[in-house]
Formats: C-alpha cells, structure tokens, sequence
C-alpha cells in the first residue's frame, strides 16, 4: 500500500490485470450523464441496504452484492450501458428495502424501471413459487436482463 501524507491509506492498491485484448473505451465513450446515472443509482441503494448485511459468516455490508453484480457485468460480460448497470446496482432495492418501483421510475427513468421490474421477485409469493417463476419466466427475458444471469 502507498502512504499519503505519511499515513496508510484505508484501501489496498488495486492491481489491475488486462485481458488481451480488452479495452476500456466502451466505458470512457459513454458521457457525463451515464457515469452520473451509474453513481446516482450506487449512492441511492447503499443508503437503500444501509444497515442490511449478508447472510455470510463475516455479516458482509449488503450493497456489496450489487456492485459485484455491476463489476460483473462490465468486467466479464463487458455490458457498458449506463440503464443496465444502474439496473444492477438497483436490482435487489424493491425486494429487500421499502423502495417501490414507481420510485425507481422517478429517481430513474422508464428503462430503469423497466429492467429493474424484470429482475424483481413478487415477495408476495413463497420462495418455492418465486423460484418456479424465475423458471418460467427466464425465456422471457429482455437482452438487458438475460446479462444479468449470463
């Protein structure tokens, strides 16, 4: 790790290896807009899963699901599109905190939503049945959601 001002940071240097290959220029194309959307949504569900945590062994923060999901998506499925991966980030807001959908649609957009409600489970069903209908409806699928189960 390098010292700033003398003192050790928070955050171990990240070494970041390229694939061959592999390019950014897809994410540096998108505009001030998209980056802003992306971070509007990964500010919005952190606060959204603020004090929720994982069901692992080290009571892992939750918000650290979904921007893994978004890592995922642009690191090994190289998705850049902004609606999507602030869908990603999003995507577990309506299931697991009190957000609605129509507020995803204000703070978001129409495309948000839209995905976002594609990937969102009727919590109103057993867990059996919720499954079965991710089954069923897997066919279905948008190209922008089939991303997220590649």
């Amino acid at each position: 790790m390098s010292e700033v001002n003398g003192s050790t940071p928070l955050y171990p240097e990240l070494h970041v290896v390229e694939k061959p290959n592999s390019s950014t220029k897809p994410f540096m194309d998108h505009g001030p807009e998209d980056l802003a959307l992306v971070m509007k949504a990964n500010d919005f569900a952190a606060r959204r899963h603020r004090f929720q945590k994982r069901k692992d062994l080290q009571g892992t923060p939750y918000i650290n699901h979904p921007i893994g999901v978004a890592y995922i998506l642009t690191n090994e499925a190289e998705v850049y599109d902004a609606a999507t991966l602030a869908a990603a980030l999003l995507h577990d807001t309506v299931e697991d905190t009190k957000t609605t959908l129509e507020e995803i649609k204000e703070q978001f957009g129409q495309e948000v939503h839209d995905i976002v409600k594609e990937c969102t489970d009727d919590k109103s069903l057993p867990k059996d049945a919720r499954k079965k209908a991710q089954i069923e409806n897997a066919p279905k699928h948008s190209h922008k959601v089939e991303c997220f189960f590649q």
